[in-house]
């Protein structure tokens, strides 16, 4: 955290920002920024940010004459990666496929779509995990499914949804990771605030089927605020997905629509930490110098609120209380953010 001012955390290292460059630089300075980051780190014993990036450093670097024994260990990775994702894309290929039969309409989001659509090729792009969004009325059923095709549920699957649930998390015998979210958020907002991202969604193949991914201006946004105020890191890989976001889909994002969906969802904060990481890394302006200014925009008394009761240290039953009570507004406060005491009561039995 940044001691001279506390709303900044999760900044990259000077050395994440020396792999970053050399993972994403188009010229021969890559291989500079390469020479410095090899030479400060043991790459044995990389944290989990920095190895998701080394797939995409391997090809980036392959392009020049660097020899073989320095990129042996990177291409090792690469080709695991490429072994893993193709296996990845054929589970993935399958459950579209019933989701289609089953006339429920799908949305890929986070690492499978942004590795199907940026990327050169399916190796330079690790997959934590692959999510698919549905609409609500079609989880349950989506949920089933999936269960049929051999995907084993994290917890039973419910008659109905709670609405302290956006994610169900499933997994396969060789450890895949399936999360299927009908809430693009944490926070479960409602309805109709997330029915914009549906309607801008576009149409696309994957292998022998089709789903939907974000518009280009709705991935930006999504990958630069994901996890919200909650997430203690900026994720060293999304600074990678926003540059190739920018650089394939510049011309179609809407700086304007960037901040006002910032403001609707008061993600003003995570929004500041994830533009500060790439200006520092990468030295150009987050998509332009107007989006840019967003740095200056300020947090609401909500939001710095919220931010410190989740980072507090304290145990204490007011602060659980307190947790709850930015959790309902998150969940149905939104956008107006006014208490609706029943529900919040509600929400404290959850």
């Amino acid at each position: 955290m940044n001691q001279q001012n506390p709303m900044i955390w999760g900044q990259p290292t000077f050395e994440q920002k020396r792999l970053l460059q050399a993972a994403v630089e188009t010229s021969e300075k890559a291989i500079a920024y390469w020479e410095e980051w090899s030479a400060s780190v043991n790459i044995e014993t990389l944290d989990s940010e920095s190895y998701r990036l080394l797939p995409l450093l391997y090809r980036n670097l392959s392009q020049y004459h660097i020899g073989d024994r320095p990129l042996a260990k990177l291409k090792g990775v690469y080709r695991r990666t490429w072994c893993e994702n193709q296996v990845i894309f054929k589970k993935l290929t399958e459950i579209l496929q019933e989701f289609e039969a089953a006339s429920i309409p799908s949305l890929l989001i986070k690492d499978a779509a942004l590795c199907l659509l940026y990327y050169s090729d399916i190796g330079e792009r690790t997959i934590h995990n692959f999510e698919i969004l549905v609409c609500g009325e079609d989880a349950i059923t989506a949920m089933k499914i999936l269960s049929r095709m051999g995907w084993k549920p994290k917890k039973p699957i419910p008659d109905r949804l709670s609405p302290s649930d956006c994610v169900w998390e499933f997994t396969t015998q060789s450890n895949l990771s399936l999360m299927l979210r009908w809430h693009l958020f944490w926070d479960a907002f409602g309805e109709p605030l997330e029915e914009t991202f549906w309607q801008g969604a576009r149409k696309t193949a994957v292998g022998d089927t089709f789903t939907h991914v974000l518009h280009p201006t709705d991935r930006l946004f999504y990958i630069s605020v994901a996890g919200g105020s909650r997430t203690p890191v900026v994720p060293l890989v999304r600074l990678a997905d926003a540059c190739r976001i920018l650089q394939v889909d510049g011309d179609e994002i809407d700086g304007d629509e960037l901040r006002d969906r910032v403001k609707t969802f008061r993600f003003i904060l995570p929004w500041q930490n994830f533009i500060k990481a790439f200006e520092d890394t990468f030295h150009v302006p987050f998509v332009n110098p107007t989006v840019s200014t967003s740095q200056t925009l300020s947090a609401s008394q909500f939001e710095r609120q919220e931010w410190r009761c989740l980072h507090s240290t304290s145990h204490s039953p007011i602060k659980r209380v307190l947790n709850k009570y930015f959790t309902y507004q998150r969940r149905f406060g939104a956008p107006e953010y006014r208490v609706n005491w029943v529900k919040f009561f509600r929400t404290l039995k959850t």
